[in-house]
């Protein structure tokens, strides 16, 4: 689990790098720099501020003093936690160790905060109309992403085309169904035929993932302008 386990068989690639033919000091940096973990319980050093627990993985990959400073304030400032910054984890409410905990992930900026992001709306598609999973969902996820300093422009375009492919998602996607009370033709014969096109969404969806800038170059264009 997220590299700390090995791997008995075949292999697992996160962020397109095949983690199990890295070497012990590449995995420890890989899980830095591309990882962030939020534990149940909130793992926080009871010697450290929350500043410094926030700061630690930036500390760890020498990231430059005025940048650490800079994205603690913002992450902290998006959380709603700016007032405990100087406060030691005993001090805290266990709300409070929770986002200082969820900070601590987010201040590295890490890819998979948006892969598990996309497992979430792609099962939520699935099942819940798309504005019933936009309504719901959009309130928990845009404080993360903001906290993140993802474009919020890219996140809204993100999260309604991966709501929409989970409308075609067999064996449950709400849109087969339709079809096939339309067509007269039975769910399996419709998910064998939808596959493709789905795994074409998906790929594409883990592009958006990767390179956000698919989404937000026009955007940057009429800014510019």
């Amino acid at each position: 689990m997220s590299t700390i386990d090995s791997a008995t068989s075949g292999i697992i690639r996160i962020n397109g790098q095949d983690v199990t033919r890295m070497k012990q000091a590449k995995l420890s940096q890989f899980r830095r720099e591309e990882l962030g973990f939020i534990f149940q319980d909130s793992n926080l050093l009871d010697t450290l501020t929350a500043r410094e627990n926030i700061a630690l993985p930036l500390t760890i990959a020498r990231t430059n003093s005025a940048e650490i400073s800079t994205r603690v304030q913002d992450v902290a400032a998006r959380l709603s936690i700016s007032q405990v910054l100087d406060k030691y984890p005993y001090q805290m409410s266990g709300g409070q160790q929770q986002r200082v905990a969820a900070a601590r992930a987010l201040v590295t900026d890490p890819t998979m905060i948006m892969f598990l992001i996309m497992i979430v709306l792609l099962i939520a598609g699935c099942f819940l109309d798309n504005a019933v999973a936009v309504i719901l969902l959009t309130p928990i996820f845009v404080n993360v992403v903001q906290a993140m300093n993802i474009d919020i422009c890219y996140f809204g375009v993100f999260l309604v085309f991966v709501l929409a492919i989970g409308q075609v998602t067999p064996p449950v996607g709400l849109c087969l169904f339709v079809a096939c009370d339309i067509g007269k033709v039975s769910i399996e014969k419709v998910s064998r035929e939808v596959l493709p096109y789905v795994g074409g969404l998906i790929v594409t969806a883990i592009l958006l993932v990767l390179f956000p800038q698919i989404v937000t170059w026009l955007p940057s264009l009429t800014k510019m302008a």
